[in-house]
């Protein structure tokens, strides 16, 4: 086997249970660069002090980045960049010409063409442009990917999911229960409008909330909605297996690890349409409503209780959420990005 390289990091909301970097416990690889570990162990944070903190943390990351430069020399295989939006892009080195370069793009279509908007964003995008063979979270990702990056050799493989850990639960679940998780391209404001029309229409309704701290605020005068940041892996599991139903109003998507974990544990969701979602779940197995909406948040409201009213259809859909889900599973997905490596 060819030497083959992986750079990778952890974001800490993942928890060891999430994120696109459990691709790399089913492949076997030569070496592992893991940027988050370097920087939890390189030198310790400093409470409280956030310049100092992100001086601290760029020089960590330098670091990090000169020991990958002079391990790389003389080097041949390839180099699997599994967050390039967070690592590639900042890497200052010229990688040799030996090592191909695979990157995994997370960000929707957007998110590329904003790479235009100043100098500093050039830089980043002539940085990604070094990619000799990229994996798209989503098909509609492919021809931005094309003309952004110049990048030829596209391949749509989709996100996994840890089914062994995220399962239906052994219980009923909690009837009119709703859970709203995350932050990234999450619509706050949306969702705390629909969860005060749904108190108006069925106070029975609850609602929590899953999120960063700075969040809390748009829930302040929500009365049926619980809040929590920084929870445990086990809570979000159980929160996951007892909830009737996932709320999410999105301002994009392309791969989305709390839809893609509701369902490897059968929790029925009602989010915003975009196109990519298609590209995971066949539309029967969904419920979706249009991003224009967010405006009109009476109307998601409805289409709420509509679906929580329903045990038939929410039963149905827990159904075919979960077989979809196994589908997308680590162990299977990993297979077909080691396929990919051998291709060429």
């Amino acid at each position: 086997m060819n030497n083959r390289f992986a750079v990778s990091t952890k974001f800490s909301h993942h928890g060891n249970t999430s994120g696109y970097d459990l691709l790399l416990d089913h492949i076997k690889y030569t070496k592992i660069f893991n940027q988050k570990e370097f920087e939890k162990d390189y030198l310790p944070d400093i409470k409280g002090l956030r310049r100092i903190n992100r001086a601290i943390k760029n020089f960590k990351i330098q670091k990090f980045y000169g020991i990958m430069d002079q391990y790389f020399q003389n080097k041949s295989g390839i180099i699997h960049f599994i967050y390039p939006e967070n690592t590639l892009q900042f890497y200052p080195y010229k990688i040799p010409e030996s090592l191909k370069i695979f990157s995994t793009f997370h960000q929707p279509k957007e998110w590329f063409y904003n790479l235009h908007k100043s100098p500093y964003r050039q830089l980043m995008l002539n940085r990604l442009k070094r990619t000799d063979y990229a994996i798209a979270l989503g098909k509609d990702i492919i021809p931005v990917i094309n003309e952004v990056l110049k990048i030829d050799q596209v391949k749509f493989i989709p996100h996994g999911v840890n089914t062994k850990y995220f399962t239906p639960p052994a219980e009923k679940r909690y009837p009119k229960h709703v859970l709203i998780v995350g932050n990234w391209l999450r619509d706050m404001e949306c969702a705390s409008k629909v969860a005060l029309y749904v108190a108006k229409m069925d106070s029975s309704v609850k609602f929590t909330v899953i999120s960063i701290s700075d969040n809390r605020r748009y829930f302040l005068s929500n009365s049926n909605v619980d809040f929590y940041s920084g929870i445990s892996n086990s809570d979000l599991l159980k929160y996951l297996q007892t909830s009737s139903l996932l709320f999410l109003p999105l301002k994009g998507a392309i791969a989305n690890n709390a839809i893609l974990e509701s369902a490897s544990c059968g929790l029925p969701v009602y989010c915003t349409y975009f196109s990519a979602m298609d590209d995971y779940f066949n539309s029967d197995a969904l419920y979706t409503f249009d991003l224009h909406l967010h405006n009109e948040p009476n109307k998601i409201a409805i289409g709420l209780l509509d679906i929580l009213n329903n045990s038939r259809r929410l039963s149905e859909s827990s159904i075919l959420l979960r077989k979809q889900a196994v589908e997308l599973d680590w162990s299977a997905i990993a297979k077909r990005v080691e396929s990919y490596y051998t291709d060429f």
